[in-house]
């Protein structure tokens, strides 16, 4: 079995806790709207196919705060980036993308297979967003989700598997 470790950025609230319950099936991860719920890396295990992934599920982080707790949760983010196979960096119908393009500025400096995934998909119907996020991000393909109307979620697992192989 090939072992997967897929690492999982992106703000607060955007979904990353969500998104592991929902493929793992299990409510192990903790889900809330308030801020910073997760705030250390925490990991889950999910078997597919000839596959095991094994997600590691990081803190929002603020790229702008420097408070001691922002610090902790960067660093339990970030220092996940050089043992992971892929990162899926999660994000959301918003109207601008700066955390997003920082981010994807520092997973194309180390290299990584990523993979742009935005959820709640089903919020964003005429596709208004879409545009911001291809202009700011400078990319042409991206992941669509929904956890609450089952959008994508398969074809997601399917791209980290061809990430994966190449």
């Amino acid at each position: 079995m090939k072992v997967i470790k897929v690492l999982i950025l992106g703000k607060s609230n955007v979904g990353k806790s969500s998104l592991i319950n929902y493929i793992t099936q299990n409510h192990t991860t903790l889900v809330s709207h308030k801020l910073h719920a997760t705030r250390i890396s925490t990991y889950h295990g999910y078997k597919c196919k000839d596959y095991y992934f094994h997600f590691i599920d990081t803190p929002g982080t603020s790229i702008t705060e420097s408070n001691l707790l922002a610090q902790a949760m960067k660093i339990h983010a970030s220092k996940h980036i050089t043992n992971c196979d892929i990162v899926i960096l999660l994000t959301q119908p918003q109207k601008t993308y700066d955390y997003e393009h920082r981010i994807l500025n520092e997973l194309r400096q180390s290299n990584k297979n990523y993979i742009i995934c935005v959820n709640k998909a089903d919020i964003d119907l005429k596709n208004i967003f879409s545009l911001s996020l291809k202009n700011k991000l400078r990319i042409d393909k991206y992941s669509l989700i929904s956890l609450k109307k089952n959008i994508g979620i398969s074809e997601l697992i399917d791209e980290m598997i061809k990430k994966y192989s190449v």
